[in-house]
């Protein structure tokens, strides 16, 4: 009987330990195709929040500019 627990504990420790791997299998697997959209994602973001902070920037200095180089004052 206890060769027969033990057997049985052994084979349940060999599927758990498979099947941990291929967890991690699908998870790595996951994480490959997963990480470059995120980036993109991030990228494209990004890329909106500088532009509208530059058009921002950029109207600021127009405003400078015709305050300081107003020829009517």
């Amino acid at each position: 009987m206890f060769n027969i627990l033990k057997d049985v504990t052994y084979c349940l420790l060999l599927s758990a330990a498979e099947a941990a791997k291929r967890l991690k299998i699908i998870e790595t697997d996951t994480k490959d195709k997963l990480v470059p959209k995120l980036r993109i994602e991030s990228r494209r973001k990004y890329l909106e929040k500088r532009k509208e902070d530059k058009v921002a920037e950029l109207e600021a200095d127009i405003l400078d500019d015709e305050y300081l180089f107003d020829e009517n004052m």
